[in-house]
């Protein structure tokens, strides 16, 4: 009786433990380092009506105009100008600005874009030599774009127009066609002037994502694992610009939260560490809609189309 007993229980216990196992081997559940590159951010100017001043847009600017007086600029100097603010007048001259639609920098990106991730996935079957299931992940990164440009003259062309130690007349101002005494006297042409923007672009990006994955064993201790879906990121992002010439400064700021939805593939290795733990390294790629934000003439776009994302850490079964 005793010779049958043990063997029995024993085989109950194998069967219990094989159980187990087999249960332990149903959900996964990993915490990773992401890392994103290829994200990058366009930027853009937007053009503004130029000051009418008179019948003629020749020799017009955003914020005021230089043209031909009844004299034809006799001298070179000119009594027809005009300008719109006080803060245009720096260093004893007067800078007028041209503003026309245009880009101001392209492809500006950062090296390295920072976060983490959460994945819990739950395996339904096997598919070939392999398991399948669904993951469910929620995942965080920041992304931080600082990028200054010299625009170009066919986009924002400003020049300096010495003022010869007068002092200008109250803004806005704008000088009359025929010369007299007393008449203010600008000269006719201005000297170019660099314009320089620089843009910052912080973008803190919430993801959650769903999709199916798949797992084949290749070694005794390495799987190959691959997996494709839906993601859906939540980007709270902020800009801001500074635009600078001949000591005179502009600037803005924006903030918006945006949903973005996309897709993401990804595909990755899983070395395994002990029974129920292993370590995971793979790359993702994913997608999603763009981002525009405005302030004042500036427009900045961040790109989301397509980055990759390399991930590492670790996993556990149950």
């Amino acid at each position: 009786m005793t010779s049958r007993i043990i063997p029995t229980v024993s085989a109950l216990v194998l069967a219990f433990h094989a159980a187990q196992a087999q249960e332990a081997s149903r959900n996964r559940m990993s915490i990773s380092y992401r890392a994103g590159f290829l994200i990058d951010a366009d930027f853009k100017n937007h053009g503004s009506a130029p000051t009418p001043g008179g019948p003629s847009l020749a020799g017009s600017y955003s914020d005021g105009f230089v043209r031909t007086d009844n004299t034809g600029n006799a001298g070179g100097l000119t009594t027809h100008w005009g300008y719109d603010s006080p803060s245009q007048v720096s260093g004893g001259n007067v800078y007028l600005r041209g503003s026309r639609d245009g880009s101001i920098g392209e492809n500006a990106g950062s090296d390295f874009s920072h976060g983490f991730e959460f994945l819990y996935g739950r395996y339904l079957g096997t598919l070939g030599k392999g398991r399948w299931g669904l993951d469910f992940g929620l995942n965080y990164m920041s992304v931080k774009i600082d990028a200054g440009f010299d625009a170009s003259r066919s986009v924002l062309n400003v020049d300096g127009f010495g003022l010869g130690g007068i002092v200008p007349p109250g803004a806005p101002y704008a000088g009359p066609f025929t010369s007299g005494p007393g008449v203010p006297l600008l000269p006719s042409a201005g000297m170019p002037t660099v314009v320089s923007v620089q843009n910052q672009l912080d973008s803190t990006l919430y993801g959650f994502k769903a999709g199916p994955f798949w797992e084949l064993p290749l070694f005794e201790r390495v799987t190959l694992g691959v997996g494709a879906g839906f993601t859906l990121l939540v980007a709270d992002t902020d800009y801001s610009f500074g635009e600078s010439y001949g000591g005179i400064r502009r600037s803005g700021s924006v903030g918006r939260t945006d949903l973005l939805p996309g897709g993401y593939g990804s595909v990755s290795l899983s070395f395994s560490l002990t029974q129920r733990m292993s370590f995971d390294a793979g790359f993702q790629l994913q997608g999603a809609e763009s981002m525009r934000l405005r302030t004042q003439d500036k427009e900045a776009r961040l790109d989301l189309g397509l980055h990759f994302l390399w991930t590492s850490g670790l996993r556990w079964e149950f």
